[in-house]
């Protein structure tokens, strides 16, 4: 299960649903296809592995408090290496824009 904090919320994503509920996450397709059946197939990119970790920064601000800031030359680089993993899903929808099939 996908954590909370997550700006996805792909449990709404199933086979019967409308493409509006897809679009209605932060996704946007980068490619459309039209099958010969006429069914759609987009192909949506999203990012996962870069959500924000209250502990995380708990633990950074302690850090900057007991070395006068001297940590941020580690911490910040850490940070900035941080930059997720690129994913990709597709959904095939029927010409009135009912999820088909998702994958």
């Amino acid at each position: 299960m996908l954590s909370n904090f997550l700006p996805y919320k792909f449990e709404l994503i199933k086979p019967g649903e409308n493409k509006a509920i897809v679009e209605s996450q932060p996704l946007r397709p980068i490619s459309t296809d039209v099958l010969p059946s006429g069914n759609m197939v987009s192909t949506y990119q999203y990012t996962m592995g870069n959500e924000p970790s209250a502990g995380r920064a708990a633990v950074y601000v302690l850090l900057d408090c007991m070395t006068f800031f001297i940590s941020e030359l580690v911490t910040m680089p850490i940070e900035m290496t941080k930059k997720g993993d690129l994913k990709f899903i597709k959904i095939e929808y029927t010409p009135k824009g009912e999820i088909v099939k998702i994958g």
